[in-house]
């Protein structure tokens, strides 16, 4: 049944928060994936019809499963690793930048089976400057905007879901 009420932001913020954390093993800042954040939207669309966070375009800003970053956590130690390197790298994106390379993913490798996400937040730092060094100002500009990057983490889908613009008209992920 779908409510004929309007979800407040914050009632819409504690039903995505609600339902993530009902999944087995999800921890905050945690990456998602396209998957989990489908099933997210049809919940919503079930039970409280058109939302923003149920827009499609969300969806394709999410990383799609078989992204090499999201193999990688989801296999055995990496969710601990790539969390751990995450934060102290204040957010996914660098190792995502890694996880482009060949031998980026086999310093991902490493350090999962390592159990060091040091060798990762180092690897990430100097493959993400590298990046953002062969792109002209603007090209970085973009990058860094508002609503441009993909959305690693539940809390970067809430902030987007709860934007109307940046749900509706982002501008491609880079």
């Amino acid at each position: 049944m779908v409510e004929s009420a309007p979800l407040s932001d914050q009632r819409l913020r504690e039903t995505i928060e609600r339902y993530f954390h009902g999944m087995q093993d999800y921890q905050q800042g945690d990456l998602i994936c396209q998957s989990q954040v489908e099933e997210l939207q049809l919940y919503l669309r079930r039970t409280h019809g058109r939302v923003t966070a149920t827009h499609p375009r969300l969806l394709h800003r999410v990383l799609p499963d078989e992204a090499p970053l999201i193999g990688f956590f989801y296999r055995n130690d990496g969710a601990n690793v790539l969390r751990e390197a995450a934060e102290r790298l204040h957010g996914y994106r660098a190792l995502q930048a890694l996880a482009h390379t060949v031998s980026g993913r086999t310093q991902i490798s490493a350090a999962i089976s390592s159990k060091n996400p040091e060798l990762l937040v180092n690897s990430a730092k100097q493959v993400f400057s590298r990046e953002q060094d062969s792109r002209s100002p603007e090209q970085n500009e973009r990058q860094v905007g508002p609503g441009i990057h993909h959305l690693f983490t539940l809390e970067q889908f809430i902030e987007a879901s709860l934007t109307p613009d940046n749900a509706e008209n982002p501008t491609p992920a880079g």
